[in-house]
Parts: C-alpha cells; sequence; structure tokens
C-alpha cells in the first residue's frame, strides 16, 4: 500500500505539486498511517485547515488509486499535473454539492455560535479568471500557510499554489494570500482576473478610496 499511494515515482510527484506540498522521504516511511499523521499535523492551523487537509488527502489517495487502475487496465498514461487537476476540480464539486445539500434544508437565521452559512462558489464572467486565497497561521510558531486556486469561468483549473509564510499575524497571512494571488495571475499572464478572499479586512483596505499605491 505505501508503494500504490506514496512511493511509486509519478505518485510522489502529485503529492510534490499537490497543495499539500508533501515530500515524500523514501527511507523514513515505514506505514502509510505514521506518513498521513505527520502530514496532517503539518497542516493543521486551526479546525477549519484540519477538515481541509483531511478532506484533500482523502480525495488525493482515492484519484492516485483511480489513475492506478487506468494505467493498468486501460493504457492510460498517469500524468502527475492532470491529476491534480481533476483532484481539485472533484474536491470543488464535492464543497459545490455539500454546500447545495445544505442550504436546501431549513436553516435557522441565528446559527449557533462557531457556525456559518456556507458560500457557493461562482464563477468569473467569460475571459476571465478567478484567484481564490486562503491562508491558516499559527501564533505559536508565527508560521503560516498560503493555498491558491486559479480557475477559469467554466470551473476548469487553471494553476493551484501553496506557500508556506513566517508572519506576525493571521492577518498579514492573509494579506500575503492575496498578494501570491495577485502574482499567480501575472505568471499565468492573465489581465483580467477576480481574486478572492474571506478576510473581509483584507478586502475592505484594498477597495478602501484611501488606499495608496505607493
Amino acid at each position: 500500500m505505501e508503494h500504490i499511494l506514496l512511493l511509486c515515482t509519478w505518485v510522489s510527484r502529485v503529492w510534490i505539486g499537490s497543495l499539500l506540498s508533501s515530500q515524500i522521504n523514501r527511507s523514513s516511511i515505514t506505514i502509510l498511517a505514521e506518513w498521513l499523521y505527520v502530514v496532517i499535523n503539518q497542516n493543521m492551523g486551526c479546525k477549519e485547515d484540519l477538515n481541509r487537509s483531511m478532506e484533500y488527502l482523502v480525495f488525493t489517495c482515492w484519484f492516485i488509486w483511480r489513475a492506478r487502475c487506468d494505467a493498468i487496465f486501460n493504457g492510460v498514461k498517469p500524468s502527475p499535473f492532470k491529476s491534480n487537476q481533476v483532484i481539485i476540480t472533484a474536491l470543488e464539486s464535492f464543497k459545490h454539492a455539500f454546500s447545495s445539500l445544505l442550504l436546501s434544508s431549513t436553516i435557522p437565521n441565528s446559527l449557533p455560535r462557531g457556525m456559518h452559512h456556507l458560500a457557493l462558489w461562482s464563477p468569473p464572467p467569460i475571459n476571465r479568471i478567478k484567484v481564490n486565497v486562503d491562508a491558516c497561521w499559527k501564533r505559536d510558531s508565527l508560521c503560516g500557510k498560503i493555498r491558491i486556486v486559479a480557475r477559469d469561468s467554466f470551473s476548469g483549473c487553471k494553476a493551484v499554489k501553496s506557500v508556506w509564510v513566517h508572519v506576525s499575524s493571521a492577518g498579514m497571512a492573509e494579506a500575503l494570500a492575496v498578494l501570491e494571488g495577485c502574482l499567480l495571475a501575472k505568471c499565468l499572464q492573465e489581465q483580467e482576473v477576480v481574486i478572492e478572499s474571506d478576510a473581509q479586512g483584507v478586502i475592505w483596505s484594498l477597495n478602501s478610496p484611501s488606499l495608496s499605491c505607493d
């Protein structure tokens, strides 16, 4: 199982190119469960981030298995880049379906403390891309992680990126996430871009008339 989901050469490239940016140290891996435990702890900034990491690990393992089956039974050459694109698209589709199911139920206007209404992802206008950015941050270590996904108006994944940062606050991490999203759009040579973030303070600051470009 360790070889199938971790140690195979093309599988290692899937993990390295994933949003988790997980390196595979062949000499230290003996049990798959132990490696998963280490990866989860490395990406555990908060409960919400833990849930995202768990979802991503499950989807990645499943699509690695599917790609391997396609290679064996259908002669389809596995591609790490394509696998990561499929994983991102499938995970977003899952979240969209789950959000739709939840919102279609009767939800009270006043939710218990700590719970929030789920927001549905909406595609950008035609000929534009939307760059979704998010960040988590640990107060004790001052370390954070930025995750970025760029998609077109047909929900096609254009690029994904994950960056570790060392900053003094969660707000700084969120601000850097927006900056990294802009830089990714520039690398893609996109001119018409929509940046989406759940950090209201950062967005309000960027939209403020008093903001200086200097």
